[in-house]
Formats: C-alpha cells, structure tokens, sequence
C-alpha cells in the first residue's frame, strides 16, 4: 500500500517555503548590516531604494502564505535655509536719498551774496590820496611860435624907431587836481561806477623859451638919442604870450584838454577802485582865468597909444 500524505514524511511545499525563508533572512541581513557599516550622510536630496525579494509557492491544496520584506533608506533634504534670501527685499530704504537733494540745494544759494565784495565801495579818502599824489594833472602841451612881433616906439620931437622879435613859447593846459575834495566822489551801488565832480580844464602855464630881437630901426639919432631896446623886448614878450594865450584857446585847446584830462584820471581811478568811472567837468567860465605865468607885465611906464605905437607915461 502506498503512504499517506499525512504521514511522517515530508511535503514539498513545506521545503519550499524554508528555502525562501531562508533566503529573505539573508536578504534582510545583508540589508541591514550594510547599513551598519556605511551610514547615509545627510544629502541634499532625497533618495529611496526598495528592496522587495517575494517568492511564493503555490500549492493545489494548501493556501499560499507570502512574505514580503521592505528596506526604505530616505534622505531629508535640508535646502530649506535658502529661504534666508528674503532681506533682499530691503532697497526700500533708497528712497531716503530724497531729502539730502533738497537740502543740499539751499547751501549753494548763500554764497551767492559773498559775490557782492565786488560791490564794496573804496573810501573816498583812499581815492582821494591816489588823486592828490598826482599833484597837478597837465594833460596837453603846445609849441608855439611868432617871428614878427613888431615894437614901435614914439617919443618926443617926432622920434621914432621900432624892433621886431620872433618868440617861442609853451602853452600847458589841464586840470587842477588840489580843487578835487572827498565831497568830489560818488559812488553809485547799482553800477558799481564812481562820477568824480572835476573842475572845468584850464590853461595852467605858460611860458616864452626863446626871444629874439633881430631887427632895430631908427634912434641914433639927435632928436632920439635914447633908445629903449630892452623895454621894447620885454614888450614883445608880453605881446608874444598874448598870442598864444588866444590862439591856444582858438584851437579848442581847453576842450582837448578836458578829453585828456578824462583819459588820465579815469584810468587812475580805475586801477585804484576796479570800478568804472565817470568824469564830470564844471562848466567852464566865459572868460579863462589864467595863472600869473601866461601874463607877464608890461615894463614901468609904458602904454600903447590909439594907433598902436608904444610911449613913455613917465
């Protein structure tokens, strides 16, 4: 008779099921030894790994028993600090800027009226020093010359002779800068100008260089036996300047003069000041006073008479 299946002798299946159990222990062993021996480091990504050995065995008369072995290894990632990127969110403050424009503006105002010193006026006393120190202003100069200055001298019992002379003299005209007082200068501020108040421009001196007596006629004689040829050269010397006195003022010498005159001061004011000038001559009078030097005096005791000829009053 044959064996019964339920007897002593062992089934298939049973063997079946240890191998595999056996061999998932090794598995699972193996898994987690390796483990052991090398530890995951903290990695910057997450990773898994699944190890699933299945082995099942079917039997036509037993259920099946599965066993299932699962080994997961993860990672966590720590990335998440580079949420700290958020304080690049603070350019707000940049807006500050603003005020600092407005406030520097107003300073680069005030120094504005330090560019008025410009404008500062010197003192007329100052002005008027630098003016003075030129003593008297002669602007213009003139030569002048006459070759036939004719002296007629008539005496007594019907006596007569004559000289004449040719002179050369020198006719200075200007204007007289000791007339000019600190009452004479204004400043105006609006023009940063100076108007100083001048004297009219004037003959100033005068003078004969050279006298030459170089013809005599008559005298020697019996009813002229004293001839007065020295006091007919001083005759014509006082005539000579008469002369040129009005010939210089003929010439507009006075006018040019005061042109000079405006030239020479106005450019003395200037260096003095740094201003602009302005000359204002007084009005000048309808007869020119002349110095001492353009009118030399006649000799004692002669006059002119009605035809022009000289006589003795003594």
């Amino acid at each position: 008779m044959g064996r019964s299946p339920s007897g002593n002798g062992t089934s298939p299946n049973v063997i079946i099921y240890i191998i595999l159990a056996a061999f998932g222990g090794l598995l699972l062993g193996s898994a987690i030894f390796g483990g052991l021996q090398n530890p995951s480091p903290p990695a910057t990504a997450t990773a898994t790994q699944t190890y699933t050995p299945t082995a099942t065995a079917t039997p036509t008369d037993t259920p099946t028993p599965t066993a299932t072995l699962t080994y997961t290894r993860t990672a966590t990632s720590t990335d998440t600090p580079t949420a700290t990127n958020t304080p690049t969110n603070s350019p707000t403050p940049t807006s500050t800027p603003t005020p600092t424009a407005t406030h520097t503006s107003t300073p680069t105002q005030t120094p504005t009226p330090t560019s008025t010193p410009t404008n500062t006026p010197i003192p007329p006393s100052r002005i008027l020093k630098g003016i003075q120190e030129s003593g008297q202003l002669i602007t213009l100069k003139t030569e002048m010359a006459e070759i036939r200055i004719e002296v007629i001298y008539r005496g007594h019992l019907n006596c007569e002779y004559s000289a004449k002379h040719a002179a050369v003299g020198v006719i200075e005209a200007g204007i007289d800068l000791e007339q000019i007082d600190e009452n004479s200068i204004t400043y105006h501020v609006r023009e940063n100008s100076y108007v100083i108040s001048a004297p009219a421009p004037a003959i100033s001196s005068c003078r004969i260089e050279e006298l030459d007596q170089y013809i005599q006629q008559g005298g020697g004689t019996a009813t002229c036996f004293a001839n007065e040829w020295m006091d007919m050269a001083e005759i014509a010397r006082h005539l000579a300047m008469q002369r040129f006195v009005q010939e210089s003022l003929e010439d507009d010498m006075l006018e040019r003069a005061g042109k000079q005159a405006e030239f020479v001061l106005g450019n003395l004011i200037r260096e003095l000041t740094g201003s602009s000038v302005h000359i204002e001559f007084a009005e000048a009078p309808n007869e020119p006073s002349l110095p001492e030097s353009c009118q030399p005096k006649l000799p004692l005791g002669w006059r002119q008479d009605d035809e022009g000829k000289w006589i003795r009053t003594d």
